[in-house]
Parts: C-alpha cells; sequence; structure tokens
C-alpha cells in the first residue's frame, strides 16, 4: 500500500479558519491599504483562467495581475505564510509511522506557491523523506480535475487501488480519486471540529476560531477523554480569563506594579493563569470573608437592595461582634503579604467594592484594583475592564466560571479559612466541576498568549454574547445546573440560564417571569435601573423590555 497527502489543512495548519486571513493579516501588518482586497481579486482572476486553460496558476501569475504598487509584497506573503504554518501534530505522528514502517510516502497537493518553497516547508515542520513529490503548480495539473492523480499513478506505477489518499477537501480529496478508483480517508479540519464541538465559534473572527481549533486539537491529544465542563472552561473561562489577565498585566507593568493579590474565591483561575503566563508578576491569594467586611464595613454599598441584605446578615449573625476587633485580626492576616505602592488587588464583580474596602481599611492604605465588571461607581483608585454600566448576563457566566473547588468561606483566621461545613448543593456542584473548568481555561489561554492573540474588551463582550445567543442542547443540560448565590448568606441562588420578559407599571406591578426566583428580579430591577438610568416613581412605564436572548 502506498499512502499519499494533501498538504495544507491536513499536513500543515495555518491559525486562520480562512486561508485568505492571510492577505488581510499581512495587509494590516505591512500597512498597505487595499492590499487583501487587490490580492483576493487578482487570485479569483487568475484561478480562473487557469482552470478555462485546464491548468494549475501560480502566486507569480496573480501578482502579475495586481497594481505594481503591491508587487513587492509577494515575498513578503511567502514570508508570512512559512512563519504561521506549523506541522500537524497527528498527521506528522502518522507520517513518522508510516516511515519506521518502511511504508511509501508520497505527496499529492494543489497549491500555487512554488514547489521549491512547499519542500523547504514541509521539511522545516518535520515532513521529509517522502518517496514522490506532486505538486499542482509544478505538474500544471490539479486534483480537482483528477490530472494530477493520473500523472502521480503513472509515474509511480502502482494501479490506483493500491494508494491510499489523505486529505481535507471533500471533493478533490475524497470525491476525485474515490471516483478513479483510490482508496480514500477524509481528514476533517480542525476548524470543522471546532464548530461542531462549538457552533457558537463559526462566527468568530478568523483569527481567534483558527487559534482555537489549533488550541482544541491539542488539548483533546493530551485529554481525549474530558468532561463538559473541561469544554467550557476551554471555550469560554479560556478565552475571558486571558483576556482579563493579560489586560491586568499590561496596565499593571505601565503603572509598576509587579504584585497581584487575587480575592478568593474568583480570583482562583486568573491566579493560575496568571502564573502560568506571567511568571515574573508576584501573585498571592488571599480572602475577604462576608462576615469580615460586613463586621468591619457594615451595611454600606451603593445598592440598597444589598445594603438591606447585608443589614438583615448583621442582625442574623453579627450582634454583639466589635468591629474593631475583627478588623485588628484582619489586619494580622494580611501582615503574611507584602502590601504596599506596587501591590494591587484583583476581584470580579463588584457592586460595593467590599474586599477592596475592607483590605484598605485593614492596612491603613488605598490599594489600586482591578475589577471585571462594576455596577457602581468606581471605589478610589481602580481600573474597569469594561463598562460601569453593570451587564447581568456577563457576571453571572463569569461568577460561575472562575470560581474555587473550595467551600464557601465563614471566616479567616492566621491559619487560614474557616468553611462552612454545610454548603448547599448548589455550592457542592459548582465546586465538583470548578478544576475541569480551571484544566480547559488554562489550557486555552496557554496557547492565546503562545499564539500572541489581541483581543479588545468589546471583542470579549460579542464572543460571550455569540455563545449565549447560540446555545446547544448540550449547554443547556448543563448550564441548567449552574448557579450563583444571590445574597450573603448564600442560600438563594439564580441560573447563569435566563431569558426575562418584564412589563412593570406603577404602581400597578405586573410581571412575566422565567425560571426566576426572588433575589434574580431583585437584580434586574437594579440592572434596568442603572443601564435605562430610570427611578422608579410615579407614572414611569416600563413596556416589555426584552433582554439578550439566551433561552
Amino acid at each position: 500500500m502506498m499512502y499519499s497527502f494533501d498538504i495544507f489543512d491536513t499536513l500543515l495548519l495555518r491559525p486562520y479558519t480562512d486561508p485568505q486571513e492571510v492577505w488581510r493579516v499581512l495587509e494590516e501588518r505591512e500597512e498597505v491599504k487595499g492590499f487583501a482586497k487587490a490580492r483576493k481579486k487578482a487570485d479569483a482572476v487568475s484561478y480562473k483562467r487557469s482552470t478555462d486553460e485546464e491548468r494549475e496558476t501560480s502566486i507569480t501569475e496573480a501578482y502579475d495581475l495586481m497594481p505594481k504598487r503591491y508587487r513587492d509584497m509577494m515575498e513578503k506573503e511567502m514570508d508570512l505564510e512559512r512563519e504561521i504554518l506549523r506541522a500537524n501534530p497527528e498527521m506528522l505522528e502518522l507520517w513518522n509511522e508510516l516511515g519506521k514502517e518502511g511504508k511509501k510516502r508520497i505527496i499529492v497537493s494543489d497549491m500555487y506557491l512554488p514547489a521549491d518553497f512547499i519542500k523547504l516547508l514541509l521539511e522545516e515542520n518535520g515532513f521529509s523523506g517522502w518517496d514522490g513529490f506532486y505538486l499542482s503548480s509544478e505538474r500544471n495539473a490539479r486534483k480537482t480535475t483528477g490530472r494530477l492523480f493520473e500523472i502521480m499513478l503513472k509515474e509511480e506505477g502502482v494501479e490506483a487501488s493500491e494508494v491510499l489518499h489523505i486529505g481535507d477537501n471533500e471533493w478533490s480529496d475524497v470525491k476525485v480519486p474515490q471516483e478513479m478508483g483510490i482508496q480514500v480517508q477524509h481528514y476533517k479540519k480542525i476548524s470543522v471540529r471546532l464548530f461542531d464541538d462549538f457552533p457558537f465559534m463559526r462566527q468568530v473572527n478568523q483569527r481567534l476560531a483558527g487559534v482555537l481549533a489549533l488550541g482544541w486539537q491539542q488539548y483533546k491529544r493530551k485529554n481525549p477523554v474530558f468532561t463538559y465542563w473541561n469544554k467550557l472552561g476551554f471555550s469560554m473561562g479560556g478565552v475571558l480569563g486571558y483576556l482579563y489577565v493579560s489586560w491586568i498585566v499590561k496596565v499593571a507593568k505601565d503603572r509598576g506594579i509587579n504584585h497581584l493579590m487575587f480575592v478568593a474565591r474568583d480570583g482562583y483561575i486568573w491566579q493560575k493563569i496568571c502564573n502560568t503566563l506571567y511568571p515574573e508578576i508576584k501573585t498571592d491569594y488571599f480572602y475577604a470573608p462576608r462576615l469580615t467586611s460586613i463586621a468591619v464595613l457594615g451595611a454600606t454599598g451603593s445598592d440598597p437592595i444589598a445594603i438591606a441584605d447585608r443589614k438583615q446578615y448583621m442582625e442574623r449573625h453579627l450582634q454583639g461582634i466589635k468591629p474593631e476587633e475583627v478588623r485588628q485580626k484582619y489586619s494580622q492576616y494580611l501582615k503574611q503579604f507584602t502590601i504596599d505602592e506596587y501591590t494591587a488587588l484583583v476581584d470580579g464583580c463588584s457592586s460595593g467594592f467590599s474586599a477592596q474596602r475592607l483590605m484598605e481599611t485593614a492596612v491603613g492604605h488605598p490599594i489600586f484594583s482591578f475589577y471585571l465588571l462594576a455596577m457602581a461607581k468606581m471605589h478610589n483608585a481602580g481600573a474597569l475592564y469594561k463598562t460601569n454600566n453593570y451587564p447581568l448576563p456577563f457576571q453571572m457566566l463569569s461568577e460561575f466560571l472562575f470560581g474555587s473547588p473550595e467551600k464557601p468561606i465563614k471566616d479567616i483566621t492566621l491559619n487560614g479559612p474557616i468553611y462552612n461545613d454545610e454548603p448547599s448543593k448548589e455550592e457542592l456542584f459548582k465546586m465538583s466541576v470548578a478544576d475541569d473548568i480551571a484544566e480547559g481555561a488554562l489550557a486555552c489561554a496557554k496557547k492565546l498568549h503562545d499564539e500572541g492573540v489581541a483581543i479588545a474588551p468589546d471583542d470579549w463582550m460579542e464572543y460571550v454574547t455569540l455563545f449565549m445567543k447560540d446555545l446547544t442542547d448540550e449547554d443547556r443540560q448543563n448550564l441548567e445546573q449552574a448557579r450563583n448565590a444571590a445574597d450573603v448568606e448564600q442560600k438563594c441562588f439564580y441560573s447563569v440560564m435566563w431569558r426575562p420578559r418584564i412589563r412593570v407599571k406603577f404602581w400597578n406591578v405586573q410581571l412575566w417571569i422565567e425560571k426566576w426566583g426572588r433575589f434574580t428580579f431583585y437584580f434586574y430591577i437594579v440592572f434596568l435601573s442603572h443601564r435605562y438610568r430610570m427611578r422608579i416613581g410615579r407614572g414611569i412605564e416600563f413596556r416589555e423590555v426584552k433582554m439578550l436572548q439566551i433561552m
């Protein structure tokens, strides 16, 4: 048996889901306006011309059709291809195994790039020692018509049935050779496999989706058995975690900050990502329990619902507690850390900035702080990732994603946290999947960092929105179990999946509620008041406000 291989999307991979993305990247890198459009047009014209004449085109022919100002880009395009192309680890493993077994391996591929250049790319990526080389640009014949296969069979002196061809294209690598009697093995593109597992990623930009496809292939090879929560960690926790942490590190370095303190329990995965991607940054993981915070700070904040919740907590659990004694005890706990002007706090979603306020009260000076989301005006010196508007859909998902596998924390001592020994079933579930989420998130974040992917905050919001609007049955079945605590005592929980339809007419209130709890509704009212800057009062009427479509 002789084995023949396609090259692009089979032996060699690009970090893009569309090969023409190379031209857009080159235009952006070289700052040559209009290049990508001109290159695409030239490619289409040269391809049609060569097809009509039953031959292959070349990169030189395409560039001859372009305006002269773009002619010097040809070498730069080939340099970029050489830079970004890399071996497909699945195919490299097969290639080497066949070589060790003494099997005959040949290359049969359609490509307009020069043969010498393609051979160099293959050898640089580990694909050497082939027994035959058939490239359309060199042979002036294509697989799509079957002529390149005919040439290969004749020169190799073999029958069609003696060849197994492996490639990704359903026409030129499957249908055409199959009709000629050649055995075929369809190699499914890694981007297609990514979209099968994560349908919403079909709408993600080419660069990000391409890198995620490479990362997902790599992750599954190392972890052939994985859970839904590994997948969620990879697709959501890894992308959001990478964006947030890389932004934090950039801002921190610009400000001369070299020590980051991640607040438990939201900072669990963020610290793991930071330690892996930026080992030069010193990090600590510390606790700021609600009991300690409320005992020291009282029922403060900007949210009346949250203030009422804290007052109720104080009445039930903090009677007779002396705030100064609690503050002093917490100050002793913080002394194990070096907290100076080069230190910053990292938190997730906040309305009262309780961890920051508690730390500042305990150490006696301001602490620069980073927040993913906030629904109130920023407290003292701080940096907010996206917006002061409180995007509840993103808060609910991120709060669930980035938590630790620890039990809820009741109090803190010099020896560490005191946990709640009777966590709710919602917390137990969250704890049971946290490590799976962390594993997937870390793998994804590392891949994005290694590939140097740059994503803006607005892209992050769009990415989450795409996920929420295109949930699969698997997403729904699993996320139905994902819930976050809505109150200080962590007894009331709301789902990360919801689709509200609200009709509120004051003073007569009418509501349509789907899968809501009391605190979920409270949060919605607060969200709407901040989002639309409306004051609940006489004569105000909200007519069926439709939020982000999730369900």
